[in-house]
């Protein structure tokens, strides 16, 4: 499943450092989205949305010191958005969707202890999250 580029991350997209996904996944209040790259109320993420505790970001997404978000991002296999998103494991961060400066993800926030999102993951308003990408409540991620 490619994303492709017309899934932009547009400024209305907000999410909030009160957002918790489950214990072992934290949005802390260390996560800066800029005013050039805001994450809206647009993007809920609803209470449908469970993130077990059971759900580990494996060592096979790497968020490299180039970490950059494509159209082509998959998320790995160990990670479901309903059976109609499949984020496998061959999660590539290609060059054409660059999250620059702008938008700063930094080292202090933690998607479990396995998903360590660096200071290398930078967020610009050049790659926009817009409200066209729904995570709904029909995408459950299950504890199994």
């Amino acid at each position: 499943m490619l994303m492709s580029s017309n899934c932009l991350m547009s400024s209305n997209w907000l999410m909030s450092s009160n957002r918790l996904m489950s214990s072992n996944w934290l949005m802390s209040s260390n996560w800066l989205m800029s005013s050039n790259c805001l994450m809206s109320s647009n993007w809920l993420m609803s209470s449908n949305w469970l993130m077990s505790s059971n759900r580990l970001m494996s060592s096979n997404w790497l968020m490299s010191s180039n970490c950059l978000m494509s159209s082509n991002r998959l998320m790995s296999s160990n990670w479901l958005m309903s059976s109609n998103w499949l984020m496998s494991s061959n999660c590539l961060m290609s060059s054409n969707c660059l999250m620059s400066s702008n938008c700063l993800m930094s080292s202090n926030r933690l998607m479990s202890s396995n998903w360590l999102m660096s200071s290398n993951w930078l967020m610009s308003s050049n790659c926009l999250m817009s409200s066209n990408w729904l995570m709904s409540s029909n995408c459950l991620m299950s504890s199994n």
